[in-house]
């Protein structure tokens, strides 16, 4: 039905949610951004503007970025948004926010947690985005 591996899934309100991994006969496997150890690329919005990161699933609707230069100031509230540098989903789709990071004077790179906009109980109709050309 027109279903393929790597379409992007949001819910109504345009979150993503997660993408599809596995098509069968009769349905469809997605894995959730929160799968823990799978990565995409993320746009943090800061008050001194966009920041490009890697977030990555942490598993339990968990998710964590990285990569974040030690001198980007971050501040907890920030939007973070999918990157259009990405190749697994398209740019501009609202993903969550920054609940906590940490800077260590001794490491180049800064790292966090991403409160994702979507719970458990809360997934119930999803729509998939048919006409993003992944990129492998």
């Amino acid at each position: 039905d027109g279903v393929a591996e790597g379409m992007p899934l949001i819910s109504p309100s345009g979150l993503l949610l997660g993408r599809v991994s596995e098509v069968m006969n009769n349905f469809s496997r997605v894995e959730l951004i929160s799968l823990k150890d799978k990565a995409f690329e993320v746009i943090l919005k800061t008050e001194t503007g966009d920041v490009l990161a890697a977030a990555n699933g942490l598993g339990n609707f968990g998710l964590g970025f990285q990569w974040v230069p030690n001198e980007q100031a971050l501040t907890a509230g920030s939007s973070v948004f999918t990157s259009q540098l990405g190749s697994k989903y398209p740019g501009g789709l609202l993903v969550g926010e920054v609940i906590s990071f940490v800077k260590n004077d001794a490491e180049a790179f800064q790292s966090g947690k991403i409160k994702p906009f979507f719970t458990s109980e809360r997934l119930g109709q999803a729509f998939l985005i048919t006409n993003f050309n992944q990129v492998e």
